[in-house]
């Protein structure tokens, strides 16, 4: 548990910025998908 804390510490910006890009894709694709 802790080792996965400091992994993420370190790498925590990173993730996090991966992590709103999946949802803006995932969310883009949707609302293309709804109009058609």
């Amino acid at each position: 548990m802790g080792s996965l804390l400091r992994i993420f510490s370190k790498n925590g910006f990173f993730l996090f910025f991966i992590f709103l890009q999946t949802i803006a894709i995932v969310l883009i694709f949707s609302r293309n998908s709804m109009q058609q």
